[in-house]
């Protein structure tokens, strides 16, 4: 069957096309209506066979219906493997189209980079998510460590407090067993007639001993409580710094992830370039 010189061209150069594409690439040459050679590849089988018609709606169709070059991305669930097909109208002297050539290059190294991308960002974005919320959250701990800091230094002040009453309670303490002992001595002295007054100035003594006992006791106790304040007080503002040291670690990392994403970005457009 002969064909049109310029359709006859293209079936000598064909296999040398396919070389100068790419090593990967088919080639079908096409009349009209059907096409007449197609040079699959090991990777990529286009299932067209010699006198296989033009199937209305395929980027042949459309070639030889507008007449100008065209470019599509055929998916990975057509064929097996994802490629893009390129058509080209072949023109005779006047102009007149009379057939085309039509190429595939796959793409699947392409569609792994690109999908390679899209899961680097979106786990840059959950990453950044995360961040975000740890940031906030260390800042929050942070504010909440400062509140309790404050706050125990407020109660030591009141322990302070305390511990100054019970000085003062000491202080009254000491006095009534002077003031007990005293009595005690001058009811010596009034003899028989003092006794009654002996009895009360013992009971004064006796109650000046056990008040400075229990106000040795609570001073003691404010003693450990003051001291366990200042130690949790300590505590709670060395956290404070932890948490906001920690605070601007997650700031770095959501500053650093956002990098991830822009480069991501750029490299899904690559992708699509070399496509």
């Amino acid at each position: 069957m002969e064909h049109h010189p310029v359709i006859a061209s293209a079936l000598k150069l064909i296999n040398y096309l396919a070389i100068i594409g790419s090593k990967e690439m088919t080639v079908s040459v096409a009349d009209t209506e059907r096409y007449i050679l197609n040079v699959p590849t090991q990777k990529l089988n286009l299932n067209i066979k010699p006198g296989d018609p033009i199937k209305k709606g395929s980027i042949a169709d459309i070639v030889l219906r507008e007449g100008t070059r065209q470019v599509q991305r055929i998916p990975k669930e057509v064929f097996g493997v994802p490629f893009v097909g390129v058509g080209v109208p072949l023109r005779d002297e006047q102009n007149i189209i009379v057939g085309l050539i039509l190429t595939g290059t796959p793409i699947d190294d392409q569609e792994e980079v690109r999908e390679m991308a899209d899961n680097l960002a979106a786990a840059s974005e959950q990453i950044s998510a995360a961040t975000d919320n740890l940031a906030v959250n260390s800042q929050q701990l942070a504010t909440t460590a400062e509140e309790v800091a404050s706050q125990a230094s407020s109660m030591e002040s009141e322990v302070q407090r305390v511990d100054d009453i019970v000085r003062i309670v000491k202080g009254i303490t000491n006095r009534t067993n002077i003031l007990g002992l005293n009595a005690a001595i001058e009811a010596a002295r009034a003899g028989e007639s003092g006794r009654g007054f002996s009895v009360v100035a013992e009971e004064i003594r006796k109650m000046a001993a056990d008040t400075n006992s229990s106000t040795q006791q609570i001073s003691e106790t404010v003693t450990g409580i003051k001291d366990l304040l200042s130690d949790i007080s300590q505590k709670i503002s060395n956290l404070a710094g932890l948490y906001q040291g920690q605070a601007a670690t997650t700031e770095e990392i959501a500053s650093s992830t956002q990098q991830i994403g822009v480069m991501s970005q750029t490299l899904k457009g690559l992708a699509d370039h070399l496509a």
